[in-house]
Formats: C-alpha cells, structure tokens, sequence
C-alpha cells in the first residue's frame, strides 16, 4: 500500500510537472498578449489625449478675440490717468485722451492692454518728470461726457485734501498710445 501511495504520487507530481512545464509558455503568451492590449490601450489613451488637446486649443482660439484682442479693432476708447506716490502727496492726473482702434472687450466691458497703458503713464511719471515708485491707475470709457465727469471727481477727490498737490499733466506733455503701435514701433 506504501508504493502504492508513492506511485500515485509520484504520477501526480509527474502530471503536475508537465503541466508546469507547458504552463510557462502558455503564461508567456499570456503576459505578452496583456502588454500588447496594454501598450494599444496606451496608445488608443496618447491619442484621445491629443484630439482633446486640439479641440481646446480649437475653443480657446475661438475664444480669444473676445478676452485678449492681439489686434486692433474698430472702435475709440477714451482714458486718462492717475498717478502717485503712495504716502506722498503729489498726485498727476493726465487729461482725457482718446484711443483709436481699441474696444472694450464685449463681455467684461474692460479696456484690452489696460496694464501696458498703465505702464506708459508710470514710465512717463519716473522717466520724464523724476517721480519713484509711482502707482498708476488708467480710467477708461467710450463715452467721453462720462469720463469727464469721473475725472472731475478724482480732482475733487484729490483736492479735497489739504495737503495732497494736483499736477495736470497736459496732452502736449504725454499722450497714451495705442500698445499695438508702441510694440511696431520697438
């Protein structure tokens, strides 16, 4: 009965062998059709992901004349600017000017470029007139009656209190220009 239980077992670790042993080709096959589907998988994701991307830019692009405008446009926007050193007393104030081929953006009615009108003033305030650290502010609107008035309250405003200086500064002085043309012109 012992050899018996032996043979049997010994069949049975001997069956088992052999299908061991036709197993790993078998696995081997497995594992290399699973990284194939993988790697078709990945490529199939790698493609999703670039028509996704170019539907984006796509929207993006369709999107960009009503955000940035990096174009002129049809149109007269009408600003002036402010200027000073915070802590200080002295504030310039430029008189209204008008923009040509500039328009306010359609949906959050703001002036396109506002920063680098802004800036022309700043650079004007330490450049030309000797003033540091200036904080500017541009005041912006295609109606020049209501500009005006706006403008007559920051002068009141200003000159409301006693110690601060109003100084005018003059269209003969400074004009703001158009950023696209002052791109061009660099």
């Amino acid at each position: 009965m012992k050899n018996r239980i032996i043979l049997i077992l010994m069949l049975a670790v001997a069956s088992a062998a052999s299908v061991c042993a036709q197993q790993p080709g078998s696995l081997a096959d497995r594992q290399h059709a699973k990284a194939e589907k993988e790697k078709a998988k990945a490529e199939k994701a790698k493609a999703k992901a670039r028509k996704q991307e170019g539907a984006r830019q796509k929207k993006q692009a369709d999107k960009a004349p009503q955000g940035f405008l990096p174009y002129k446009t049809q149109g007269r926007v009408y600003v002036f600017g402010v200027s000073q050193t915070l802590g200080e007393n002295q504030v310039y104030v430029t008189d209204i000017m008008p923009i040509d081929s500039l328009s306010l953006q359609p949906k959050t009615k703001f002036l396109p470029y506002r920063s680098a009108i802004s800036m022309q003033l700043q650079q004007y305030t330490e450049g030309v007139l000797g003033q540091t650290h200036q904080t500017t502010s541009v005041f912006f609107d295609t109606n020049e009656k209501k500009l005006q008035k706006r403008l007559a309250r920051v002068k009141r405003n200003v000159l409301s209190k006693a110690e601060s200086t109003l100084t005018i500064i003059n269209r003969d002085q400074f004009r703001f220009v158009h950023p696209l043309d002052m791109m061009k012109a660099e």
